[in-house]
């Protein structure tokens, strides 16, 4: 069996990433990936801050833009398989994102992903002020 190439620079991590590609889906939204090194202090571990950007219409104006995900941690010596699952884990994550921002109930963005912690405990206890109340 052949072993999987070991990621240990810049240009090795910018090949994998330039291989991936979307064919024939309606979720071709014109993806990039993009990374950042960085090296953690003291004990000098290297790694690479990897995302994801996409081209869809804003949820609030409709005007068409470049929409970024959230950051992951690729580490220097990861293995092919694990960068390529880590893209997959990006994209995924920005599809659900965008179906919870575009999904309405009554015109109402009921599964809103930028309600905080704080917006969504302040649900619960309307919630529960509710059941009290029946």
């Amino acid at each position: 069996m052949k072993s999987e190439p070991i990621i240990r620079s810049d240009g090795e991590l910018e090949a994998v990433l330039q291989q991936i590609s979307f064919k024939n889906t309606v979720l071709n939204f014109r993806w990039q990936f993009h990374y950042e090194a960085f090296t953690l202090q003291p004990r000098g571990r290297r790694g690479w801050l990897v995302w994801a950007s996409f081209e869809r219409p804003d949820t609030d104006s409709g005007l068409v833009g470049r929409g970024r995900g959230r950051d992951e941690i690729v580490w220097e010596g990861a293995a092919l398989s694990a960068v390529v699952k880590t893209c997959w884990l990006l994209v995924e994550l920005l599809v659900r994102h965008e179906l919870m921002e575009g999904f309405r109930w009554d015109d109402a963005r009921i599964f809103n992903p930028h309600n905080s912690v704080i917006d969504l405990a302040a649900l619960q206890h309307t919630h529960a002020d509710r059941l009290k109340a029946v």
